[in-house]
Parts: C-alpha cells; sequence; structure tokens
C-alpha cells in the first residue's frame, strides 16, 4: 500500500515521467579553472529530490559560473596523423590526478566568453556552442601545442557525430554549419567532447618555449599505430584520449586511409 502511495504521488508531482532539473548549488569557491556544483533533479521514479555532485568548467572568462544549461563546458580532442610516414602525434605531460606523465592527443576548453575563439558570447540556454568557436579552439590547440599550423594541404575532420562526414573542412577559412552532437566526458562532468582528426604531413616542432607554467614538460611524442594501441592497452593515457584515438582510428578507416 505504501509503495502504491509513493508511485501515485510521484505520478502527481511529475506526471509527464520526466526528469527535471530544480537547481544547482556550489559546493565549493569556485576553482582557477573548474567548480563543484550541487544539482537537485525530481526523477521520475521518486517523489523526492535527488542530489548530484558535478564538475564544471569553471566559466574560463568571466571568473564565475555561467547558470546550469549552458554552453560553457565545451572542449576539443584531435588525434593527429602523417600519412607519409604513417605515424601519430600526441602529446605527452604531467597529469595531477595520477601525479605521472602520460600520453593523450591535443586537447583544450572551447573560451566562448573571453574572445579567444569569436567575439564574446552572452551567456544563454542552449547547449549548442556555435560550431565557429569550436572549430578555431581546435585550430588554436594544434598550433599551441604541437606547434603545427594548418594549411591548405592540411585535412581537418570533424568526428562528431559517429560517422563522420568524410568531407574535409577547407583551411584556413571554417564553413559554419549545423552543429551536431557532441559527447559527455563523464556522467558527472558537464564537459561535452568534440573530436577532431588532423591529416597533415606537416612535422610538429620539437620544443615550444610558449608553456604556461600548467604545461611545463608537455612534450610532443610520434607513435605508430601498434605503439598507441598498446598506450591505451597499458593505461598510460585517460579514458578521453583513449576514446579520441580509437575515434580517430574509425575514421581513418571510413576515409579508406589505413594506419
Amino acid at each position: 500500500m505504501l509503495m502504491l502511495r509513493t508511485l501515485l504521488l510521484a505520478l502527481l508531482l511529475h506526471p509527464s515521467l520526466s526528469n527535471t532539473f530544480l537547481r544547482a548549488t556550489p559546493l565549493l569557491p569556485a576553482g582557477r579553472f573548474r567548480t563543484l556544483s550541487s544539482r537537485s533533479i525530481l526523477l521520475p521514479s521518486h517523489p523526492t529530490p535527488a542530489s548530484f555532485e558535478v564538475f564544471h568548467t569553471n566559466a574560463i572568462s568571466p571568473p564565475c559560473s555561467p547558470p546550469p544549461g549552458t554552453y560553457d563546458d565545451n572542449a576539443v580532442v584531435i588525434l593527429v596523423f602523417n600519412p607519409q610516414t604513417n605515424l601519430f602525434h600526441l602529446i605527452e605531460e604531467f597529469h595531477p590526478s595520477s601525479l605521472q606523465d602520460r600520453i593523450g592527443t591535443i586537447a583544450g576548453c572551447v573560451e566562448l566568453y573571453s574572445g579567444k575563439h569569436g567575439p564574446p558570447l552572452p551567456f544563454s540556454n542552449t547547449t549548442t556552442p556555435p560550431i565557429s568557436y569550436v572549430d578555431t579552439a581546435a585550430m588554436h590547440e594544434i598550433a599551441e601545442e604541437s606547434g603545427i599550423h594548418l594549411t591548405e594541404s592540411c585535412k581537418l575532420y570533424r568526428l562528431f557525430p559517429s560517422p563522420p562526414s568524410a568531407q574535409s573542412l577547407p583551411l584556413p577559412s571554417l564553413p559554419v554549419t549545423q552543429h551536431p552532437e557532441p559527447t559527455f566526458m563523464d556522467k558527472y562532468s558537464c564537459c561535452r567532447l568534440h573530436p577532431y582528426l588532423l591529416i597533415t604531413t606537416s612535422p610538429p616542432l620539437a620544443q615550444l618555449t610558449n608553456r604556461d607554467r600548467e604545461e611545463a614538460g608537455m612534450r610532443v611524442r610520434t607513435l605508430t599505430r601498434a605503439e598507441m594501441l598498446a598506450k591505451i592497452s597499458n593505461s598510460q593515457c585517460s579514458a578521453v584520449s583513449g576514446w579520441a584515438m580509437h575515434r580517430g582510428l574509425q575514421a581513418l578507416l571510413e576515409l579508406g586511409l589505413s594506419s
């Protein structure tokens, strides 16, 4: 009887049987890059709200968290492949979570409010960032982390959603098209991932001097396909980078390129 009353109460409170966002509350003072907050959600199967702790980017300028549901938290991940050498260019850097150096793809946040990747945008309730900002972020991260500057001979592919469109983006001017759905990083992370594949014969720079202090020691590593897969199998890269590597390998197969 009690179970039936609970079910009826849930239906009265939530007849649509869909999740309802109630509120978000910051749990800690905002850090330099990230914020932890609690999200209260009314689920259709229970009459009382559930509470979840989630991480999200600390807006990257201005120094405050935008309202929940805004499209502030987006990142690009780029796998770089050289078809002449049949090698992949990856990044090795220190990971504070494991306190060890790890291999990964080129990656970085999409900045929508700072003016770095396009004119500063107002906060919005949409979860879809303009594609031009995402493409620009990918191009900037490639140059910043590998020293590769894109030319007309480079081919940059969006790998979202799966399968890829199999149409390379003309460079340096990128088209503004309808933005597909990105992939969430984790159940408890608000970050949405936008994977890319860069096919280029331009070599990366052996040493970059304009590193931030958090990127000190970052270096480019060139690996074969077998070596890259071994890094994934031996837990020598993050789950996000491993996923991005597999997406890039899948795209190479779909594009008719073997590695």
